[in-house]
């Protein structure tokens, strides 16, 4: 095959295995819009000023935390997305510059994919493990606001009950957000074992 012939072979693989790694590899593992934003959060800040006024700055503190963390893992997988695309066109370039082998440049290719295939086995772990974890405080929380729901719809609402829930909505909530941290340093190692470069 002339030079031409397998460049445009190893253009053509680098095209299919950035179509494969860059869309799957980075997702996010059991985030699927993960929260159903857990109910309102307004009408839950509302309930705080009414019936527990002294959690409500850890209650908004944790809104911040928790918008500002999925933000920058967003950021962080579209910059991982980016560096994989980058270095299979590095891939390209040192082949048309005669720099690296049609060999050597599918010898890289295929090391990335495998690596690819290792990684989404163990981020597929990661992310069910999540969700897992995720569903279980989510239903806790589903129920204390059910039971909030009951407690406004009595004929005298018992406000100490309803702070307690709030209470227990909050520790919820940071056991979520603990998970997320967790998840997402698991999400990292398993990046840095198979990609070095995106760490």
């Amino acid at each position: 095959m002339k030079k031409t012939g397998k460049v445009l072979v190893i253009l053509a693989l680098v095209l299919v295995l950035l179509a494969g790694m860059a869309v799957t590899a980075f997702a996010a593992p059991g985030d699927e819009k993960d929260e159903k934003k857990q109910g309102d959060g307004k009408s839950l800040a509302r309930l705080f000023l009414l019936y527990d006024p002294d959690s409500l700055d850890d209650y908004l503190a944790f809104r911040e935390e928790h918008k500002a963390f999925h933000e920058g893992r967003q950021a962080q997988r579209e910059q991982a997305k980016q560096d994989i695309r980058d270095g299979l066109n590095a891939i390209i370039d040192a082949v048309l510059a005669g720099e690296m082998t049609v060999d050597e440049a599918r010898d890289a290719i295929e090391t990335a994919r495998a690596n690819m295939d290792a990684a989404r086995g163990e981020l597929s772990a990661i992310g069910e493990a999540k969700k897992a974890e995720n569903e279980s405080i989510r239903s806790q929380i589903e129920s204390a606001r059910a039971q909030i729901k009951t407690e406004l719809e009595a004929e005298t609402v018992d406000e100490a009950q309803v702070a307690s829930l709030l209470g227990q909505i909050m520790a919820l909530h940071d056991q979520h957000l603990a998970a997320d941290y967790k998840y997402a340093a698991q999400f990292d190692a398993v990046i840095a074992q198979y990609f070095p470069a995106q760490a």
